[in-house]
């Protein structure tokens, strides 16, 4: 009797370490998000796709690419590209900082949203369009509307990211850093 007794406590434990759930580990530090930005992004899983991408593509969109409710209503000119590791980083640091946006300025502009930025997690995306004329930003998650901010803190620095991405494309290298 002792001896059964000894292999249940044997492979009890080992069947439960198969049966949980697999533990992975992050290698990267996830960002300290304000609730301001998880606002912005409308929720904190959508942030964690900010911080977690698996792939970051960018595109160019026509002139012209005004507010739609759908990302799918908006045409590309360009992409998608596979943006590069140091610029998803800098994206994802500008992007998720809280100092980043003018949080309580209003605009009187209709913003062309000339850049987009998708970052993918699964078959999980965020979309941020970028319109460098005015400085602001729309946030879309699987292809519908979040919400839109003023980024004229980051709007330097952004625009660099961008002359990276799209070197080839004139008027992107035109925009004034």
């Amino acid at each position: 009797m002792r001896s059964s007794r000894n292999v249940f406590c044997l492979v009890l434990p080992m069947f439960l370490a198969c049966s949980a759930e697999p533990v992975i580990e992050k290698t990267a530090q996830p960002l300290t998000v304000s609730t301001n930005v998880v606002k912005l992004f409308g929720e904190a899983e959508t942030v964690e796709i900010m911080q977690n991408p698996d792939t970051v593509k960018a595109y160019r969109q026509p002139q012209e690419s005004y507010l739609q409710k759908l990302i799918s209503d908006y045409d590309v000119l360009t992409g998608p590209i596979l943006v590069a590791e140091a610029e998803k980083k800098e994206l994802q640091q500008l992007l998720l900082a809280d100092d980043s946006y003018m949080w309580k300025v209003a605009k009187g502009c209709e913003p062309d949203y000339g850049v987009r930025i998708e970052f993918s997690q699964g078959d999980d995306k965020v979309d941020v369009l970028f319109c460098f004329g005015c400085s602001q930003l729309q946030i879309y998650r699987n292809g519908k509307s979040v919400s839109g901010e003023d980024f004229d803190p980051i709007e330097k620095k952004l625009i660099k990211i961008v002359q990276r991405i799209f070197p080839e494309d004139r008027a992107i290298q035109e925009l004034d850093e």
